[in-house]
C-alpha cells in the first residue's frame, strides 16, 4: 500500500497540473462514485461469503441483503477513517485517496508554484536517508495511541508516501539520482529490516504481546521503527528498479493503465467468491491456490472486457468516457 500511495501521489501531480479547476470533480468521478458503487454491489457478497464462512444462519443472498444495511454499523470504530474501510473493504483506498486529495489541494497547488523550492533540496545534499525521519517521527507518535488497521497512524503513514509521490515528480531529476546512487545502501537497509521483523515473528512471542498490547515501550517503539524504515527504504529500492528497468513507453502501456481501476475494484470480490467454494474442496494448498489464481485472472479479465465496452458501467468504475 506504500508504494501505491506512493504512485497515486505522483498521478496527483500530473492530474493537478491537467486538469485545473475541473481537478475536483475528476476526482469525484474516479473515486468517490466507484467507492459508492463498489459499497452497493461488490462489497455485500463478499460480506455475504464472509458471513456465512463463519458460521452464519443459512440464508439466500437476497435474505442476506435485507439485513445488510444493519450490519455496517458498529458503534465500537469510533470517529476514524476505519470507517471507510469497514464499509468498504478492499475499496477503502478510493475513500482515502479522495480525503487526501481534498484535504491537501491547497498544500498542492502551493507546493507547486513555489518559486524557490529547489533550495529545500539543495540544503539535503544529497542524503536521501534525511526522508526517513518525519516518517519514523509520525508512526512513533501515532501508531501506540492507533494501532488498529485504517486508523489515524496508518492515515498519516499512507499520507506521507501520497506526498512523497506529488514531490518525487516535482523534483524527479534530483530525487531519482539520489535514489540511484543511495540503491545498494537501501536495498540493504530493506533486507536487514525484513529479517528482523520476520524473525520477531517467526521466533519470538513478541509480536503476539505488540499486537494485543500496543504501548510506548521502548521494545514496542523499537518494532515501530523497524517496520517503519523497512516500508520507506523497499519503496525507494522499487522506485530504482523502476528507473533503471522500466523508464520507457511500451504499446501496452496505455491499455494498461486504464485497466488498473476496474481491475482493482473488481479483483477481491471475484477472489472471495471463486475462494469461498474451493477452499472446501478435499484438496490441498497448492491445488487450491492453482485452481483460484487462474481462475480469478480470466474472471477478472472478461469482467473488465465488458466494463470497457460499457459507457454506463465505464462511468461506475471511474474509468473516463471510451
Amino acid at each position: 500500500m506504500p508504494l501505491i500511495f506512493f504512485v497515486s501521489g505522483a498521478g496527483t501531480y500530473f492530474a493537478l497540473g491537467s486538469r485545473g479547476a475541473r481537478f475536483v470533480n475528476d476526482r469525484v468521478k474516479r473515486l468517490v462514485i466507484p467507492y459508492v458503487f463498489g459499497i452497493l454491489v461488490l462489497i455485500p457478497p463478499q460480506k455475504y461469503f464472509e458471513f456465512l464462512h463463519y458460521g452464519g444462519e443459512q440464508i439466500s443472498y437476497l435474505g442476506f441483503l435485507g439485513s445488510y444495511p444493519a450490519r455496517l454499523v458498529e458503534p465500537d470504530l469510533g470517529v476514524s477513517l476505519v470507517w471507510l474501510g469497514h464499509a468498504g473493504y478492499h475499496i477503502w483506498y478510493l475513500a482515502y485517496l479522495f480525503v487526501m486529495t481534498i484535504l491537501l489541494l491547497p498544500v498542492l497547488r502551493w507546493f507547486s508554484g513555489m518559486s524557490t523550492r529547489a533550495t529545500i533540496l539543495d540544503r539535503a545534499s544529497g542524503n536521501i536517508f534525511w526522508l526517513f525521519v518525519p516518517l519514523i517521527i509520525v508512526n512513533v507518535a501515532l501508531r501506540p495511541a492507533f494501532p488498529d488497521y485504517l486508523h489515524w497512524a496508518d492515515f498519516v503513514h499512507f499520507l506521507f508516501f501520497f506526498l512523497l509521490g506529488f514531490v518525487f515528480i516535482e523534483y524527479r531529476e534530483k530525487l531519482a539520482e539520489w535514489v540511484v546512487t543511495h540503491f545498494k545502501s537501501l536495498l540493504i537497509i530493506a533486507l536487514l529490516t525484513s529479517l528482523a521483523t520476520h524473525y520477531f515473528a517467526l521466533f519470538t512471542e513478541l509480536v503476539v504481546k505488540w499486537i494485543s498490547t500496543p504501548d510506548y515501550s521502548a521494545d514496542y517503539l523499537g518494532f515501530v521503527v523497524i517496520r517503519t524504515v523497512n516500508a520507506l527504504s523497499w519503496v525507494l529500492v522499487l522506485l530504482g528498479l523502476a528507473i533503471r528497468f522500466l523508464n520507457r513507453s511500451h504499446r501496452w502501456l496505455r491499455a494498461l493503465n486504464e485497466a488498473v481501476l476496474p481491475v482493482y475494484i473488481l479483483h477481491q470480490t471475484i477472489i472471495v467468491a471463486i475462494g469461498f467454494y474451493v477452499v472446501q474442496w478435499s484438496l490441498g494448498i497448492p491445488a487450491k491456490a492453482g485452481i483460484i489464481l487462474p481462475t480469478a485472472i480470466l474472471l477478472m479479465s472478461a469482467c473488465y472486457l465488458v466494463v470497457r465496452q460499457v459507457p454506463s458501467l465505464r462511468f461506475l468504475f471511474g474509468m473516463k468516457p471510451g
